[in-house]
């Protein structure tokens, strides 16, 4: 596998009238051809933000630092403007609010094609009946003449991987795909993103708070906090030597019923971004810290191959 993405020491800064909020404080992992990389958090960690870095969307208050690269190619407000939609597509966790409700779903699907691929107008009506099979989404004609209230919450998301998968995309960044949705559509749109990635080989970006979805799809996880990654490993080796105290908490914040033990929740909230200081941003809510978390800042360093912890105590984990 070769690399398609690699972000390397990116911050990211709001300036806002009540100061700068840090959203990012010196990010950096890489996204490699063929595979699913999950980005997990609590709400407000970074995780949504990280991905619209990559296409550009951020508001004019936004100030970036440090480097993103695409295919080799440093990514700036052009060269985003052109990859959107193109070499990357993005579907977001709420397809009513993405969805356009004044347009029948054929047409919305048509403008895709027309503006992202230069679909002459004899094939358009072929090629969206042909997307809509894809997301398995089989009573086509029905379906593209629907207005987007008319779907049930699972089809219009496959609508949404549909358009997003219109343009035949190297990275798919799925932005909580599935929170909106019932526990069975949720496995139905999850084994289906992981189905179409297999046929075609596109890269996915997978932003999560679920750890339990992440089991299931991803080939490497990468787990935010403040901002920051604290940790960072192939799947099966976070699972098995999870070494940050804050991905313990995550974890134990899983219902398991074989365990016959009620889930545990991770004290206290998240630091305000407006507020970071110097040390561990985890110092106030962990059980683990030690006198020098709250002034050092801990280096992400890679302890096992492939498994980079942000943690003073780390070489006692590996021990």
């Amino acid at each position: 596998m070769s690399e398609l993405l690699r972000f390397e020491n990116f911050s990211l800064t709001f300036k806002t009238l009540y100061g700068e909020v840090r959203a990012l404080r010196n990010v950096s992992f890489s996204i490699n051809t063929d595979e699913i990389v999950a980005l997990v958090g609590e709400t407000g960690c970074g995780k949504t933000v990280t991905g619209l870095s990559i296409v550009g969307l951020l508001p004019e208050n936004a100030r970036t630092s440090g480097k993103i690269f695409f295919k080799g190619t440093e990514v700036t407000p052009n060269t985003a403007k052109r990859m959107r939609g193109k070499e990357v597509a993005i579907i977001f966790q709420d397809p009513t609010s993405s969805l356009n409700p004044l347009y029948k779903i054929e047409q919305q699907l048509m403008d895709v094609l027309k503006n992202k691929q230069n679909v002459s107008q004899r094939e358009l009506k072929s090629k969206v009946l042909e997307l809509l099979k894809q997301v398995q989404l089989f009573d086509t004609d029905r379906v593209s003449r629907a207005y987007p209230h008319e779907l049930s919450g699972g089809m219009r998301q496959r609508v949404m991987i549909a358009m997003a998968l219109a343009c035949e995309p190297s990275l798919l960044i799925a932005d909580e795909p599935t929170t909106a949705l019932d526990v069975t559509v949720q496995r139905q749109i999850l084994y289906l993103i992981w189905e179409l990635k297999q046929k075609k080989g596109f890269s996915v970006l997978f932003i999560t708070h679920d750890l339990g979805i992440v089991s299931q799809l991803a080939d490497r996880v990468i787990v935010m906090y403040a901002g920051s990654v604290v940790e960072m490993a192939p799947k099966r080796e976070l699972f098995l030597n999870t070494m940050h105290p804050y991905t313990l908490g995550l974890l134990s914040c899983v219902l398991d019923p074989r365990r016959r033990k009620l889930p545990k929740p991770i004290p206290g909230s998240l630091p305000s971004l407006e507020q970071l200081t110097a040390g561990c941003a985890f110092y106030d809510r962990c059980g683990e810290a030690l006198s020098m978390c709250q002034n050092h800042t801990p280096e992400l360093i890679e302890v096992r191959p492939g498994h980079y912890v942000s943690c003073h105590r780390w070489r006692e984990k590996c021990g």
